[in-house]
């Protein structure tokens, strides 16, 4: 029996299928080729976005490390804390006799070095954040921050150096750079790790941004007085204020009175070996003349309004108690305080210290009534009267201003420190951002 074969169909198409693909992968090299350059700046795009973010960043280092400067105490987390262990200042600035800023000797850099710090110069400061989230900052009592390594998340970070201007050679003549600091900052779109090294190793891809912040201080007292007392108007020392004024470099005046000076003198002594009636110095013609803002200006330079403006300054709140209140704001770190209104001080208390003084500006009248011990200069806008019936001593060590008239008696005593105005002079006052003291660099390393 014979069977008849089924034959297949022959597969045809193949030589279609492979032309068809090969006309796919030339489409596909034409459309990559053409769309080469939107490729590169979407890259571009990406660079200047964290260009953009890193320059912020520095931006915002400058403005956080001039808040620090101007805080109370800070944690070593550069956070806000009374009970932490001092300010920026006591933690990395050191005040030189004649008004210069130095540096701790591990945060110094080299004596060769001049605008900029180099590799050897230590990072005192570093930040960390991650994506847009709040600043993790360390500023420890060491100088020596821990870096955050890379762990895979986005960051961004900055470190900051110390650089002091207090060569006389190197910095033209330190005259001009008297209360002057700087510092040294890099941030950039990686972790602190990446950023501390990142200035002097530019092989990695990373953008990088860098500027030099210069800051200057506004003393707290432009003109210390020469005087225990110094008083607008008239003083009336009672049964026997006593005013002391042991300093021979003042010129033994002791009180100062626009007005009179009435009660007991027997209280009122200057350097040994002076005439007693050189101690007094009443009916001042220059005081006087003065209005309140002139009086003011003569030994802040400048106007009230104007110096209580400034960010080291922090004002006293309390109903009652005050002097309380007073102590605990200085314990947190303040030096510079003021209150607005009438101000009565009434509880047993000892505020500032030989090494940190303070000063008090009263925009009103001061009264004390109280054994007080405060070091440092006090104002008083108008009359002040002061007070003290305890046996314990009552006690302003520094100086004391009076816009008014002022009222004083037996228990009461000022003593005149002249290394505590010195103190305010040149170590005391707001650091302030100075007018070209700034420059500016952006790394474009991550484009090679």
């Amino acid at each position: 029996m014979r069977h008849s074969g089924i034959q297949r169909p022959r597969q045809i198409g193949a030589t279609t299928l492979v032309t068809v693909m090969v006309l796919f992968f030339i489409m596909a090299l034409v459309a990559a080729y053409a769309n080469r350059n939107l490729v590169l700046e979407q890259r571009v795009a990406l660079n200047f976005q964290r260009l953009g973010v890193v320059n912020e960043a520095t931006h915002e280092a400058v403005a956080l490390v001039g808040n620090w400067m101007n805080a109370g105490n800070l944690d070593e987390q550069c956070r806000p804390d009374v009970n932490g262990d001092g300010r920026f200042w006591d933690r990395y600035l050191i005040v030189l006799s004649d008004g210069r800023i130095d540096v701790p000797p591990d945060a110094k850099p080299p004596e060769a070095q001049k605008a900029l710090a180099n590799e050897k110069t230590p990072y005192v400061i570093a930040c960390d954040r991650v994506g847009n989230g709040d600043w993790s900052c360390q500023c420890p009592k060491n100088h020596r921050p821990v870096f955050v390594p890379e762990d895979g998340q986005v960051r961004q970070s900055f470190v900051v150096r110390l650089r002091p201007y207090n060569d006389p050679i190197r910095d033209y003549g330190h005259s001009a750079n008297l209360g002057r600091i700087g510092i040294n900052v890099a941030s950039c779109f990686a972790a602190s790790s990446t950023c501390s090294r990142l200035v002097y190793d530019s092989n990695e891809a990373v953008p990088l941004a860098m500027t030099v912040q210069s800051f200057v201080l506004n003393r707290a007292v432009r003109m210390p007085p020469a005087s225990a007392l110094v008083v607008r108007r008239d003083v009336d020392l009672s049964d026997g204020m006593q005013v002391v004024n042991n300093n021979p470099a003042a010129g033994g005046v002791v009180v100062q009175a626009g007005s009179d000076v009435t009660g007991v003198r027997d209280g009122v002594r200057g350097p040994a070996g002076s005439p007693h009636t050189h101690s007094v110095a009443a009916n001042q013609a220059l005081l006087a003349a003065a209005d309140s803002d002139r009086f003011f200006r003569l030994f802040f330079g400048m106007y009230l309004a104007e110096y209580v403006a400034q960010p080291a300054m922090r004002t006293l709140t309390c109903d009652n108690r005050c002097a309380l209140a007073l102590q605990a704001l200085v314990h947190g770190g303040a030096r510079l305080i003021r209150f607005q209104g009438d101000l009565e001080l009434g509880e047993e208390v000892v505020v500032g210290s030989t090494e940190s003084p303070v000063v008090l500006i009263v925009d009103g009248k001061l009264s004390i009534n109280s054994p007080l011990q405060l070091h440092g200069l006090v104002y008083s806008k108008d009359d002040m009267s002061w007070s003290n019936v305890s046996a314990k001593p009552s006690v302003i060590q520094g100086a004391l201003l009076v816009g008014g008239r002022l009222i004083g008696d037996k228990g009461a005593a000022v003593l005149f420190d002249a290394a505590a105005m010195q103190r305010l002079k040149f170590g005391t006052g707001s650091f302030l951002p100075l007018p070209g003291g700034a420059g500016w660099g952006l790394s474009w390393d991550d484009m090679r």
